[in-house]
């Protein structure tokens, strides 16, 4: 008896040990910490994957190989302040020119009168537009349809910037070819998912209602509501389980405002409501 008390317990153990493989490699800080991170695992070309997230608090982006060994690390040309202003995205050699040599990196504004860039990873520009927004969504909200600020094309990659008059209302977008394609593995997170705003009422008097359709249940989104001077007047972060937002606590003065919401530091709806009083 004895000796078959032993056999059962070591058949117990060695099974639990061919199936517990999940294995810890490394720890990245996340949006909640200094570095407000958002961790990614992008390729930069040829299947060549990389970790990389932003870290806001040193103006740094930080790039890691597979193993978690450092890959690079660039001091960023201009001050991103906050996940709200500019984001980092689309690092790859192989999508904005023809010099596979280095990789190149997008900063992507958050609000209107913020800039679009394109770096090498040098420091030298390559690319600038002012006061553009990568588009997301054309005609947000109402009959609107996805855009996403890069695809692939039979005619080549594509690049949509939207233009916005003086209050932060959006006029044109300008499209602009690039030299490479997107990677695969650099496409938006979440796919071909549709995320629904609906505004009432609009116009609004004393109170605004948003009425959310989010299909992603464990993802985070980020709604945040602008001056009619894009100037940031209320911020929160809400989840799929979040139906109604109702901002009757903010005293609203006559004029168009605006939102953006944003889900893994990426926009993806804008739109505009007006109060009368």
């Amino acid at each position: 008896m004895r000796n078959r008390t032993i056999f059962i317990c070591l058949f117990l153990l060695l099974n639990y040990a061919s199936i517990a493989q999940i294995t810890y490699e490394h720890t990245y800080p996340a949006s909640g910490s200094p570095s407000q991170a958002i961790v990614d695992l992008v390729d930069i070309g040829n299947n060549d994957l990389k970790f990389l997230y932003t870290d806001y608090s040193l103006n740094e982006l930080r790039i890691f190989n597979l193993d978690h060994s450092p890959f690079a690390t660039i001091v960023v040309p201009i001050q991103l302040l906050n996940r709200n202003e500019y984001s980092i995205g689309y690092v790859t050699k192989s999508l904005f020119d023809c010099d596979s040599t280095m990789f190149e990196y997008a900063i992507m504004s958050g609000i209107y009168h913020n800039n679009f860039y394109v770096f090498r990873e040098d420091g030298s520009l390559l690319f600038q537009r002012d006061s553009v927004v990568p588009a997301y969504c054309i005609g947000c909200f109402i009959g609107s349809h996805d855009v996403r600020p890069i695809v692939n094309t039979s005619n080549g990659a594509k690049l949509f910037l939207l233009k916005a008059d003086s209050i932060g209302f959006p006029q044109t977008v300008d499209v602009y070819s690039l030299c490479g394609s997107l990677p695969m593995s650099t496409n938006d997170l979440l796919g071909d998912n549709q995320v629904h705003v609906k505004i009432f009422p609009n116009p609004g008097r004393n109170e605004v209602n948003f009425q959310f359709e989010l299909l992603e249940s464990l993802a985070k989104y980020e709604i945040t509501i602008y001056s009619p001077t894009t100037e940031v007047i209320f911020s929160k972060i809400i989840s799929a389980s979040d139906l109604e937002l109702n901002l009757n606590t903010i005293s609203f003065s006559s004029g168009s405002y605006f939102f953006t919401l944003k889900s893994k530091n990426k926009i993806l709806q804008t739109g505009k409501f007006i109060i009368v009083r």
